[in-house]
């Protein structure tokens, strides 16, 4: 079984899976209009992780833990703990793309409650890339990659023997206004939290929003305008379907010598060829800086 999660790794360094909005699961074929984690949840995680679930429910964190556990035993071919699986995990380096993801306040929750039950400590902070703690193993992005490492029949009983508990209600989940969202940064988003890689869902949870302000993202348009952080062909590929993305130069990299500017509208014009790109934008007079005196 180490040979095959070594391949998947190397599948993963490569970006060769078949992907459905950047699914890591082998043979996915699915199509849709789904974020990454509505997707890993509707089709390749167990029911039992549905963050929906009461996470201090004593027989939810025990559906997990087995849950886990299972995974853990087909992949050692024997009976082991989850202290080996992340062992595992981090010597393949299986969760190398997870890192820089940060641990939403709720999932943190959720890991803790993992630690209790397994009776390990909780750690400051829980890293997903090396994974520090067994209880990062609930986390969503976790939980996708280890169902590409498993064979298809052992990924498929996996979902259908720990289902979304019939007997515990889920938390509520209100309807939302729609959104669409006409310019947003994800260069200067990324800058702002400190991790260049992130991906754009996850960087959509780090905010703090009041209830009242809660909408149902749909889609939206990503600017990029700062020379430095220009994205790659491969980049633009890699964002949703739903997110398209304008090229320009902000008006505040006029200061610039004639040379870099030239050259940045240079890298314009080939950005402008690349399918993802929807318009040129962010240009003209700029009010956000005080003129200089």
């Amino acid at each position: 079984m180490d040979v095959h999660v070594s391949q998947v790794r190397e599948k993963l360094d490569k970006q060769e899976m078949p992907t459905n909005q950047g699914c890591c699961v082998p043979g996915c074929t699915l199509e849709g209009q789904d974020l990454p984690r509505v997707h890993a949840f509707r089709h390749h995680i167990p029911g039992i992780f549905d963050d929906r679930l009461p996470c201090n429910d004593a027989s939810v964190v025990k559906g997990r833990v087995m849950a886990l556990t299972q995974v853990a035993t087909w992949l050692l071919r024997r009976p082991c703990v989850l202290s080996e699986l992340v062992d595992l995990v981090n010597r393949q380096r299986v969760l190398a793309p997870l890192s820089g993801v940060r641990v939403s306040p709720d999932c943190r929750q959720a890991m803790v409650e993992v630690c209790n039950y397994l009776g390990v400590s909780v750690p400051q902070q829980f890293v997903l890339s090396p994974a520090n703690s067994p209880a990062v193993l609930i986390h969503w992005r976790v939980l996708i990659l280890l169902a590409a490492i498993l064979q298809s029949e052992y990924r498929d009983y996996w979902r259908s023997v720990f289902p979304c508990p019939s007997d515990i209600q889920l938390k509520s989940v209100k309807s939302l206004p729609v959104a669409f969202d006409s310019h947003f940064h994800i260069d200067r988003l990324r800058n702002a939290a400190q991790a260049p890689c992130m991906p754009v869902d996850e960087l959509m949870e780090l905010g703090q929003v009041e209830d009242h302000q809660l909408v149902r993202l749909v889609g939206g348009i990503g600017i990029f305008c700062d020379p430095n952080t220009f994205p790659s062909s491969q980049d633009m590929s890699g964002l949703p379907s739903n997110v398209g993305v304008v090229v320009g130069l902000h008006p505040k990299h006029s200061t610039m010598s004639n040379d870099r500017i030239n050259n940045a509208l240079d890298r314009d014009r080939n950005m402008l060829k690349c399918e993802r790109v929807v318009g040129l934008g962010e240009i003209g007079l700029d009010h956000s800086v005080p003129d200089k005196q």
